[in-house]
């Protein structure tokens, strides 16, 4: 018996019976032929370990029955490939990269084509062995192994070193829409001292822009620069406020949480404040724009270069808040003097406003009444004169 495969006795067997709920119809006729039938044991085991065919995710029973098919038969690659799988993810049993590497090394061998799963975990097991399935892998037209041999290749690892293989390979995975490819060769163009490679900072910042596009998202450093890159524009790189705001907002939980970063990214938490605050990039938000300002205004830059960019953000910052007092200021003066207007109409205000005409119309009538009456027209005449005043003053408020 292999060493791999795992005594499944029948006491184990019956209590993979009880252990489901109620073990009718296929299932409970799939779970009786187990017991000797390789095919079912698979099949029981299939269902356990995806939770499908009317089974519940169970990874005990998963790891259990997968032993059990390949006891009963061990010719057939899918039977080792499930196993194996067991082993890689740690299903029913602890995770054994060695393990996993031989159950599918035995399903290659019996006619399996997943030469990358083979390889990744021999990786794993740090086995050399694993690029020569990765060469297979690749040739055979699985691009899924581009970025782990491309990385053995250039970083040097398992003893390998042929760089320039390790960059085609990469760059053979970006130009298929790949994005750990082009992340890979960011940081390899990125870490030259690490690697003893010609540093290329322009090169760099175009794969981590790329890497961005391709929908990687979980780089400060990616993330950084991106922002940097689309912001200003670059030879290689389209400039896009959209997505210069869109990735340094995406920084932002990386700096909450580690003080290195937030000293480290003073110009984006500068600029970003800026757009935030101008809406450009984006809609106008006055919150996160005096958050990432002062976030850079209390930074403790390690680059004589970056002070320049908190003396800026405090700057900006003071002139944002005071432009809002101001606009603030305004807007209450208007009010106030939309509300004495809407007082002025109001009936009660009308009302006074007619007696004062009535008292104003009365005085102007009484003097020129007086003036007629010096010069010898009749009183009545003087009297009229008084109330068409009056009804005047009263009228005109």
């Amino acid at each position: 018996m292999d060493e791999h495969i795992v005594d499944a006795g029948t006491n184990r067997e019956s209590s993979a019976s009880e252990r489901l709920a109620e073990p009718i119809g296929e299932v409970a006729a799939l779970l009786e032929k187990a017991a000797s039938n390789p095919t079912s044991a698979y099949d029981v085991a299939y269902g356990y370990y995806y939770g499908e065919n009317g089974f519940e995710k169970d990874d005990d029973n998963a790891f259990l029955w997968a032993n059990k098919a390949v006891q009963l038969d061990p010719s057939q690659e899918r039977y080792w490939h499930l196993l194996g799988y067991c082993y890689s993810f740690g299903v029913g049993t602890e995770t054994d990269y060695r393990k996993a590497s031989d159950c599918l090394l035995k399903s290659v061998e019996l006619g399996d084509t997943d030469y990358f799963s083979l390889s990744e975990n021999l990786y794993l097991a740090k086995d050399p062995e694993c690029v020569k399935w990765l060469e297979k892998a690749v040739t055979s037209g699985d691009n899924e192994g581009l970025e782990l041999l491309g990385r053995i290749y250039l970083w040097g690892e398992l003893g390998q070193n042929n760089r320039q293989r390790g960059i085609a390979l990469l760059e053979k995975g970006v130009r298929l829409g790949d994005a750990p490819c082009a992340l890979a060769l960011a940081e390899s163009y990125w870490d030259n001292e690490k690697l003893d490679l010609v540093g290329d900072p322009h090169k760099a910042i175009y794969y981590y822009s790329k890497a961005y596009d391709l929908g990687y998202k979980d780089s400060w450093r990616m993330l950084y620069y991106t922002g940097g890159a689309r912001f200003y524009g670059t030879n290689d790189v389209q400039k896009d406020q959209r997505i210069a705001r869109e990735a340094w907002t995406k920084l932002i939980p990386y700096w909450e949480e580690n003080e290195y970063l937030k000293n480290h990214v003073v110009l984006a938490n500068a600029i970003l404040g800026d757009m935030c605050f101008e809406g450009v990039g984006g809609p106008v938000d006055k919150k996160m724009g005096e958050k990432c300002l002062r976030a850079a205004m209390n930074s403790k830059p390690y680059f004589e270069e970056q002070e320049m960019y908190v003396k800026k953000a405090s700057e900006d910052l003071d002139m944002y808040l005071s432009g809002l007092y101001t606009r603030s200021q305004n807007s209450l003066n208007k009010e106030s003097e939309s509300h004495e207007t809407r007082n002025s109409n109001s009936p009660e205000q009308k009302k006074h406003h007619r007696i004062r005409g009535a008292l104003l119309g009365l005085i102007i009538g009484g003097i020129i009444g007086a003036i007629l009456d010096l010069i010898g027209l009749p009183g009545i005449l003087c009297g009229a004169i008084v109330d068409i005043a009056v009804i005047i003053g009263i009228i005109k408020g």
